[in-house]
């Protein structure tokens, strides 16, 4: 019997239940208030909707908006400047060969004139000796010519 006067008893064993659900129900009512405080917050920040206030950007990206056309439009114009000068540049080289191929035309026709009257000239000079000759031997006259081309000389 020594076993059960070592046992507490059944009302002190409940006592020492009763304080820790006493105390697990303050911690629970404790948690609910930050629960309930948290869902609040939850709440607030669900419901607000931030107000950015862009005008700062705005005029900041308008200048260099306005920045970047003015430097497009200095790139351009620089362009067109180089561009006008390489225009005339061709212009000039073009010219140049056109005046270049027209004055080697004009001496490759006065090249073929001379030629074809050189040449013409060549064949009515040997024309005229065999006729020359032709004339002397016909009217026996070879060796007066002979005589007189000594002569002469």
């Amino acid at each position: 019997m020594s076993y059960k006067k070592a046992q507490p008893k059944i009302a002190d064993s409940l006592s020492v239940f009763i304080e820790q659900i006493e105390n697990i129900e303050k911690s629970t009512a404790s948690l609910q208030k930050i629960s309930d405080s948290i869902d609040a917050k939850m709440d607030l920040f669900y419901q607000y909707e931030p107000k950015l206030n862009f005008e700062p950007l705005e005029t900041i990206n308008e200048k260099q908006i306005n920045l970047i056309v003015q430097k497009n439009a200095q790139i351009e114009a620089a362009m067109n400047l180089y561009l006008n000068k390489l225009e005339q540049q061709r212009k000039q080289k073009d010219s140049f060969f056109y005046y270049f191929s027209m004055s080697i035309a004009v001496m490759f026709a006065i090249t073929v004139f001379c030629s074809y009257y050189a040449i013409s000239n060549h064949y009515k000079k040997q024309k005229t000796e065999t006729q020359f000759i032709r004339f002397l031997n016909d009217e026996k006259l070879k060796d007066k010519y002979v005589k007189w081309l000594n002569n002469k000389n």
